[in-house]
């Protein structure tokens, strides 16, 4: 067994390590920059997962609503103290102002694109199983595909700090904004 490596396995060896560490480095970067929004958005998540379930429970099993049209209606209430709680919670915007185009049509665009994929899951469900332990879980699971894809879109595109290439030629890793 050879044991010796040439100076061409050691230059390798030191480009992995470097990119190893550069790797490192950008995902600290990213859950340091991250991780407290993070834990706040699953905070205002678990509460409108809280309202949103007992809204769609009211509407369909004691008013007696269909499951799409209880879904529907659970949704457009929730969205309302989701919104407020990420804009002045998770993302700690200024109070007073909000934006209709630059805010709040963009944060209900998102919240009714989750709509329609979580009415048209709660519609297959219901029409298959039917029952109120099955829309929940419908509506429940077709939420929690697009949890992370909101967080993402709203970090970037609605309250958060863009990423962008730092400008100091030797890192060149991705920093966040001041």
């Amino acid at each position: 067994m050879n044991c010796v490596k040439s100076s061409w396995d050691i230059v390798q060896a030191v480009k992995i390590w470097t990119l190893s560490s550069k790797l490192r480095s950008i995902v600290g970067r990213l859950l340091q920059g991250y991780a407290q929004r993070l834990f706040r958005y699953m905070g205002v998540t678990v509460v409108n997962t809280i309202v949103g379930q007992s809204v769609l429970f009211i509407f369909h099993a004691v008013i007696g609503l269909p499951g799409m049209l209880a879904n529907a209606c659970a949704v457009a209430i929730s969205t309302i103290p989701a919104y407020l709680l990420s804009r002045n919670y998770v993302w700690e915007q200024p109070r007073g102002d909000h934006s209709v185009g630059g805010e709040i049509a963009p944060f209900w665009m998102l919240a009714f694109a989750g709509l329609a994929l979580s009415t048209a899951v709660v519609g297959v469900v219901d029409g298959i199983f039917g029952g109120t332990w099955s829309v929940q879980i419908a509506n429940a699971s077709a939420y929690g595909t697009l949890w992370i894809v909101r967080f993402l879109v709203i970090e970037h595109l609605l309250w958060g700090c863009l990423l962008y290439t730092s400008p100091s030629p030797r890192d060149g890793l991705l920093s966040r904004m001041p």
